[in-house]
């Protein structure tokens, strides 16, 4: 029974981000998930510009696996992508917030 029902969560898990990855992220949910970092953390101009990137690709894709920030269309604004424009200790709250979004779809 236990296999029954771990069949069932990968199922799931496998449609809810073939789902996202379809309909993509509703813009209201991007918001609301990057909201907060945006608030408490005082951000420069191209730090703010980055996260809405992300926002963007997140709202047409639906997920993102956390390397892609550190390819174009995210290098734009830094060589090193990411960690350039944030810095090591930000970068790991995008991407920490990036995982939780992922997460999200696959238990939608």
């Amino acid at each position: 029974m236990g296999h029954f029902f771990a069949v069932c969560r990968l199922v799931n898990s496998i449609v809810g981000r073939l789902v996202r990855s379809i309909i993509g992220l509703d813009i209201n949910a991007a918001k609301e998930a990057f909201g907060e970092f945006l608030q408490k953390d005082s951000l420069h101009p191209d730090q703010i510009a980055f996260v809405n990137e992300v926002i963007d690709y997140l709202v047409k894709n639906g997920s993102m696996e956390p390397k892609e920030m550190f390819d174009a269309p995210f290098t734009h604004y830094h060589d090193h992508g990411l960690t350039g424009v944030m810095g090591e200790e930000m970068a790991m709250k995008v991407v920490n917030l990036v995982r939780q979004i992922n997460e999200n779809a696959e238990v939608a």
